[in-house]
């Protein structure tokens, strides 16, 4: 052990000194066992975009793979089938990721959003970039502004499944989002009210009011 630990710190360091960042973190392996891991910094967004969709979205490929390196500076490549989740902190933003379906057959890693007792809401999310800007966010003339768009998993504690995209029809996410509270009419009343006509509310807070609804 006395002498795994100076190769390893020297190992790192060389690593940091090449360019390669690392984050502290750990990830939950599929025995339920928490393994403390060092994270390869993945690429980031250009500076302008995380300045508007916030330090959540740095990452855009998280939700494919996560790579830790070991004592040795091997490179694991770690998929949403290999294990349940991850977490590590760079800067002092927590990335935390959980393995969710996404489709009947594919899987990702989601931003946990709401963990309640009876529904829990994961997403991940594509910034379109737009082309009002440039790549290294000085302003284009003329163009279309970024955006992020939204691909929300809806859990219940049976592990029913919602699968809902925030480009779809507002007719065709009522009609999912009542189909998925059969259970519940009340809940399928509020869907009803809070998608009734025009509304200024974003599609994503209607959706994180009526899963706060549900768990109520």
């Amino acid at each position: 052990m006395k002498l795994i630990l100076p190769i390893f710190l020297i190992i790192f360091s060389t690593l940091e000194l090449s360019g390669q960042k690392l984050a502290r973190g750990y990830y939950v392996d599929l025995n339920n066992d928490s393994i403390p891991a060092m994270f390869k910094i993945p690429r980031r967004m250009p500076d302008y975009l995380t300045d508007i969709f916030g330090k959540q979205m740095d990452f855009p490929n998280l939700k494919e793979e996560i790579e830790i390196v070991d004592h040795r500076g091997q490179v694991q490549r770690l998929t949403p089938r290999d294990i349940k989740s991850f977490a590590f902190t760079h800067g002092a933003t927590e990335y935390k990721r959980h393995a969710k379906p996404v489709t009947e057959y594919n899987k990702k890693f989601l931003l946990p959003e709401i963990m309640g007792k009876k529904l829990r809401l994961y997403h991940y999310a594509i910034v379109h970039p737009g082309t009002a800007h440039h790549w290294n966010g000085s302003t284009a003339k003329g163009g279309s502004s970024p955006y992020k768009e939204y691909f929300w998993t809806f859990e219940k504690y049976d592990r029913s499944y919602l699968f809902l995209n925030s480009k779809m029809k507002k007719k065709e996410i009522v009609r999912k989002l009542k189909e998925f509270f059969h259970d519940s009419p009340r809940i399928q009343e509020i869907v009803d009210q809070k998608f009734k006509g025009f509304t200024f509310t974003s599609r994503p807070d209607l959706i994180r009011s009526i899963v706060e609804s549900y768990n109520e």
